[in-house]
């Protein structure tokens, strides 16, 4: 395959595969976070409590690192 074919594939890619999975994963994060801190027992909790740390860093990275990554090298735009 020609770099044009493979770049035609990641930029192809990005927008079927990528894109959607960050904007599913930011969703995701959010519920995670809206329902193990609405009920106060929850937060007694251990594992809750590591379940929403991960969250937070979750919300944190997905947003940051990721779509930065996609950005730069499925669309070739620098940030």
């Amino acid at each position: 395959m020609s770099t044009a074919a493979i770049n035609a594939a990641v930029h192809w890619l990005n927008y079927l595969v990528a894109i959607p999975m960050i904007v599913l994963g930011i969703i995701g994060t959010i519920l995670t976070i809206i329902v193990f801190t609405g009920k106060p027992s929850f937060l007694r909790n251990l594992t809750i409590i590591y379940l929403l740390a991960g969250a937070v860093i979750t919300a944190i990275h997905l947003p940051c690192n990721c779509l930065q990554s996609v950005l730069i090298d499925g669309f070739g735009l620098g940030l």
